[in-house]
């Protein structure tokens, strides 16, 4: 209903979009509906390849100039490129990239360099008629490119007709930094960051580390730095890699209160540290600056997971802003999985198999960003919980073998949590010693890599497991043993530390994990006890309470018939729409 075409929305699928969006501040319907920008890097049309880096940084500083002028909406740069390789291509044309990312209009562009002289050329592309809509020749020294990239934002937005106002370009104007040696070191820095590699995140840690000798007070580098370690963490599990990404990233925020970044960032540092409140606070500080920040959707979503062991509802939270995850950005692979695992724990087999189908999809696709690992593994554990152990094992066996070529962060953890699923599969089809066998090569892999991410949990269930194949296998007194130090373990290195989350470990499965074993070990109240913990510690299966086989002694009994009752009881997690990756 606007007056201005470019107002209104270019198709339904874009108001649907908004209507569905649980976080979004945009306004649905309005004459003042903000323009939707995507910025690509500018091509270098230098004849010095060592110019290059200026393409990553002009893109990096274009968009948080124009963001921080809140006159139009700047679409992360995380789902630009992704945008792009979906695309597949390694030129693509762009006005496919605005149209993938929903934008109303792209900026691209290029620069030359020659000897101390800068020529920067913007264009800016209507997406509707994938014609140039404007362009202009900015020139001057390139010792003031920051001046001529505030002169770039100032051009593009007085042809939108967006309000600009002197006091909005005194805002940008002061540069992030007066060094060009420093802005050279942050620009190779995110080019390296983007990989989220270990080697690239180690060599994007030089860079802006070097950026910040030669310029302290350089908000943003302090902003990628801490977020490279925050990243650093999940690959080396090192305590001091999170004190060091908050310092950062705090600072970062100390220097300039209206960046982005920090935010979701300090939302997975903080709820690894165990800090509920600042990780979600941090999060949902994310999505009002920037709803369409794909990361900092899945972070929220993924904090609210890591505690849903203490308070059910943040189970529905964490549905609703993994969901948005997949919805801003469906080829983000890790928001599959979380939402997958989120179904999972609540007993919607069908729901969590459907995601992790279409996590499978995305992956044939190649057009996926942020790889994951692990779907093999959750579809044993789906056949297990439908009292398929068979099937179980062959999706065991598939998840070694995909898990046995991957090069990925979460590898060795899954590794260790297929074993422990074979291990489970195994004694429900009474073959003892072919559990044992699983269990030991789990507890081998724990002890290999032990600063695997999550290893105190999976080590809790490693102990449990064991702890029933011994029982199942007659040696009681190993059985007793090992429950014993998987209960110690439990208490002193899991309970209320909701830092060592992980997936298919929270606190519910260790503690039925060790009703398991106790029953098996033949200490009915100490079984007993544990499922109630379980339950506590918000339980959501109904389903596998009175089907899985080992707990039939105590469903013929009547002595779980209340557990299972309060479980059934709940209110159902709701994922509709289901989300579904369709290519």
């Amino acid at each position: 209903m606007a007056t201005r075409p470019e107002a209104r929305y270019a198709n339904l699928s874009e108001l649907l979009a908004d209507l569905q969006n649980p976080v979004t501040h945009l306004p649905v319907s309005s004459d003042q509906r903000i323009p939707s920008l995507a910025i690509l890097e500018f091509q270098n049309l230098s004849a010095d390849a060592a110019s290059e880096w200026l393409a990553t940084g002009m893109a990096e500083t274009l968009g948080a100039d124009m963001m921080r002028l809140k006159s139009v909406h700047i679409i992360a740069p995380d789902r630009v490129r992704s945008a792009i390789k979906e695309l597949n291509s390694p030129s693509p044309e762009p006005s496919e990239v605005g149209r993938r990312l929903g934008a109303r209009w792209l900026v691209t562009g290029s620069y030359q360099r020659s000897g101390g002289r800068l020529r920067v050329t913007p264009r800016l592309l209507d997406i509707q008629t994938g014609a140039v809509a404007f362009s202009c020749k900015i020139d001057g020294d390139f010792d003031q490119v920051f001046a001529l990239q505030d002169q770039v934002v100032r051009e593009i937005l007085t042809f939108l007709e967006v309000g600009l106002d002197t006091s909005g370009m005194e805002r940008i104007a002061p540069p992030e930094t007066n060094r060009l040696e420093a802005y050279q070191e942050y620009s190779l820095g995110r080019r390296c960051f983007h990989g989220l590699g270990k080697t690239s995140l180690e060599e994007g840690r030089q860079h802006f580390e070097r950026a910040l000798q030669l310029d302290q007070n350089y908000a943003v580098a302090h902003s990628a730095l801490g977020a490279t370690y925050a990243m650093r963490f999940i690959h080396r599990t090192d305590p001091d890699d999170l004190t060091r990404a908050l310092s950062h990233l705090q600072r970062a925020l100390e220097l300039d209160r209206e960046l982005v970044e920090p935010y979701p960032y300090l939302c997975y540092v903080c709820m690894r540290q165990g800090k509920t409140e600042q990780s979600i606070a941090a999060g949902l500080e994310a999505i009002k600056r920037q709803p369409d920040h794909v990361q900092a959707l899945y972070f929220l979503g993924t904090a609210y997971t890591a505690i849903a062991e203490k308070d059910r509802r943040n189970s529905y939270l964490s549905a609703r802003y993994v969901a948005q995850a997949i919805r801003v950005e469906p080829y983000w692979m890790p928001s599959w999985f979380v939402l997958a695992g989120v179904a999972l724990r609540a007993g919607q087999y069908s729901e969590a198999e459907q995601l992790i189908n279409s996590a499978l999809a995305l992956e044939r696709s190649g057009k996926f960003i942020g790889r994951f690992v692990g779907a093999e593994f959750f579809l044993a554990t789906i056949a297990l919980l439908r009292s398929q152990s068979k099937e179980a094992l062959r999706w065991c066996e598939a998840s070694a073998e995909s898990l046995a070529s991957a090069d990925h962060m979460y590898r060795d953890a899954f590794v260790a949590l297929t074993s422990c699923i074979r291990g489970e599969a195994h004694l429900r089809l009474s073959q003892s010693d072919a559990a044992l066998t699983d269990y030991r090569h789990a507890w081998n892999v724990l002890q290999e890599f032990p600063r695997m991410l999550g290893r105190d949990r999976v080590a809790v269930r490693t102990l449990a497991g064991l702890a029933g194949a011994y029982a199942a296998a007659g040696d009681l007194a190993r059985a007793n043993e090992l429950l014993t130090e998987a209960t110690q373990q439990l208490e002193s290195r899991v309970c209320g530390h909701s830092e060592t989350w992980i997936w298919e470990a929270d606190l519910s499965r260790l503690a039925y994990d060790l009703a398991i074993g106790q029953l098996l070990a033949g200490n009915r109240e100490a079984s007993l006890r544990e499922l109630r913990r379980a339950v506590a510690s918000c339980w959501s299966d109904a389903l596998w309470l009175k089907h899985d086989p080992l707990l039939e002694p105590l469903r013929r009994s009547g002595e779980i018939d209340s557990l299972i009752a309060e479980v059934a009881a709940l209110e159902p997690l709701r994922l509709d729409p289901l989300p579904v990756f369709k290519g």
